[in-house]
């Protein structure tokens, strides 16, 4: 890589990085002196635990909830696996997940499970979904995005598909409760998130990828939902005893300060990171015309995403050239990547194994600019010219 290239970061739906505003926020919690255990009795805990309490407040208002509402968790995984333990003790009980859902939902062992269909753009099948409800049907789990597509779900007619199941099972005097979990993890930087408009009983938050320290996650539990969850770790019962264990404080700190901020500036992001879509998706097609086509909705599709398929070449060895040349890029959802899977996204919109092998996922943030663009496509062409001669 030339020494005066920048590195530039065109797998956001990855990682971001942490806000700087949020470690300062953080640091006191750190290394200052607020450094003291939450749950401990003195003057100065009692003060680090309503610090706790706010940032829990401030991150829950970003989404329309109170924060007595959120569960703080040590990932977006725990999350999704907490939410999933809604139906522990229900006898029978069968689950619906779309097909674009993370590892964290689909490897959760869960007897009864099946698959939603979806169409060749990435979006779920709502008809599909109403034939797959049956009387046992406890949870649905939709990601608000398909993350290797960045694709977004109907989730406000799903929410209805719900209501109206709750309403037959009255009328029928069927106990069996129907929840609706999303996974929120990605977009919130460029999409409103409230759980009211959304109709969510369960949603999970992801602080990594929205510019907030990793290892930070949240569960939001709407309220007098009868909801009963049970704990994955055991000891002190903080969270309610949901998640025992001393409280991550300076991580719910900087995700609520990074929550926050995105929320403040949406706007403002999501016409810039528009214009960075626009101008690099133009200069792809005229780099590479027909080598190349893009996946998932262009009309429901996130404007920080933009999945790509290079005909004939394999995206692993573009991967290592682009990054010799400073441009990060995945072959989509880094945990399947890291696993060396196919992507389970891609193979439900129906690409053939030799588009899967040729696709990217190009997923950016407001730190994006259109000045990056030149030595974006110039990698990009590197390695085309670099994948031939293999």
């Amino acid at each position: 890589m030339d020494k005066k290239s920048k590195i530039i970061n065109l797998d956001s739906g990855a990682g971001t990085r942490l806000l700087p505003e949020s470690l300062e926020a953080m640091l006191p919690y750190l290394t200052g002196e607020k450094y003291f255990n939450p749950s401990a009795p003195y003057i100065q805990a009692l003060d680090v635990q309503r610090d706790y309490e706010d940032a829990k407040n401030c991150l829950a208002h970003t989404i329309g909830a109170r924060g007595d509402n959120l569960v703080i968790t040590s990932s977006a995984t725990e999350a999704n696996n907490l939410a999933f333990t809604a139906i522990n003790n229900l006898t029978d009980a069968e689950v619906l997940i779309s097909p674009f859902e993370h590892p964290s939902i689909r490897e959760i062992p869960v007897k009864n499970k099946k698959i939603i269909k979806a169409d060749l753009n990435g979006i779920i099948n709502l008809q599909d979904l109403k034939n797959q409800i049956t009387p046992n049907t406890a949870l649905i789990s939709v990601g608000i995005v398909a993350s290797d597509l960045g694709t977004i779900q109907p989730l406000s007619e799903i929410a209805e598909i719900v209501r109206e199941e709750r309403q037959n099972r009255l009328k029928n005097n069927n106990p069996m409760p129907i929840l609706l979990h999303s996974d929120a993890s990605q977009g919130f930087e460029v999409l409103e998130v409230n759980v009211a408009r959304f109709g969510v009983d369960l949603m999970t938050l992801n602080s990594g990828k929205m510019h907030g320290p990793k290892g930070v996650g949240a569960l939001f539990v709407k309220p007098a939902s009868g909801i009963k969850l049970s704990p994955l770790v055991f000891g002190g019962g903080q969270e309610k005893g949901l998640k025992s264990g001393t409280e991550n404080v300076a991580g719910a700190i900087g995700f609520a300060n990074s929550a926050e901020y995105l929320a403040r500036h949406r706007k403002k992001h999501f016409k810039n990171i528009t214009t960075f879509k626009t101008n690099l998706k133009n200069n792809l097609k005229e780099a590479f015309g027909d080598k190349i086509s893009f996946v998932g909705s262009e009309k429901k599709q996130l404007v920080n995403f933009l999945p790509v398929v290079f005909k004939g070449y394999d995206a692993e060895r573009l991967i290592f050239t682009l990054e010799n040349h400073g441009v990060l890029a995945s072959t989509g959802s880094a945990c399947a990547a890291n696993k060396g899977q196919k992507s389970e996204s891609l193979q439900a919109i129906g690409l053939t194994d030799k588009e899967i092998n040729g696709s990217l996922r190009l997923s950016f943030s407001f730190e994006n600019t259109p000045d990056q663009i030149p030595q974006v496509i110039e990698a990009f062409k590197q390695a085309v010219v670099d994948s031939n001669k293999n």
